[in-house]
């Protein structure tokens, strides 16, 4: 509906296997828009940090959920990976180099 009515999106997600990745881009090809995908990425330790931080905050991550996640295997990956160990700004950043 968002996509429909002319708005940007973004999906923020796991979209731990191919064919999850493959979907959420044929939705967007559906809708007639160009899609790009952000694999999201830092070390493991950064991760348990900042979900251990969380406070009031809608996700529903957890250590335990991390740890299940980093075993997954996430076969082939196209979509552009960025570090955000640099916080915010800098994965802002990187995103607006890809889209542009």
């Amino acid at each position: 509906m968002v996509l429909a009515n002319g708005y940007s999106a973004v999906a923020d997600a796991v979209y731990a296997g191919p064919e999850e990745r493959a979907e959420i881009a044929r939705v967007a090809a559906a809708a007639g828009v160009p899609f790009t995908g952000f694999l999201l990425s830092a070390p493991r330790d950064t991760l348990a940090e900042r979900i251990e931080a969380r406070r009031g905050d809608a996700s529903d991550a957890t250590v335990p959920v991390l740890e299940s996640q980093l075993e997954y295997e996430l076969g082939a990956i196209d979509w552009t990976e960025i570090d955000t160990t640099s916080g915010a700004g800098a994965v802002e950043k990187a995103a607006n180099a890809q889209i542009a």
